[in-house]
């Protein structure tokens, strides 16, 4: 996976992971993937660190993270040339698309779904 992938699919978990109350358990797998020797947990992480300072370094962190999501998906074709983030029309819209194809109006969808993704 491109490592802007990875940036911006954490960015938009991030916060649902940190809600959910699963910050620890992120970092102990995260340590095991990385084969550490030592389990991280909140308690080691945070030795030292203020929860204003963490905080401060989570809201950088995102907005480094928004900031280059957009940088990357902003440009001409940013969604609609990559597959992985392209924006396919949804549910019934979807639908309705294939009866327009069969009817000969696919250029027409096309430049909708094009429009859509940019």
């Amino acid at each position: 996976m491109n490592p802007r992938h990875l940036l911006f699919l954490a960015t938009l978990t991030l916060p649902a992971v940190l809600q959910a109350g699963g910050f620890g358990s992120l970092l102990e797998q995260g340590s095991r993937m990385l084969g550490g020797s030592h389990a991280l947990t909140p308690h080691t992480v945070t030795t030292g660190l203020s929860q204003s300072k963490i905080g401060a370094g989570l809201k950088q962190a995102l907005s480094i993270g928004a900031e280059r999501a957009v940088k990357y998906l902003g440009r001409p074709g940013g969604f609609l040339n990559n597959p992985k983030v392209h924006i396919p029309l949804p549910g019934a819209l979807g639908t309705v698309a294939k009866g327009l194809r069969a009817a000969g109006q696919g250029a027409m969808v096309d430049r909708f779904e094009t429009t859509m993704n940019r």
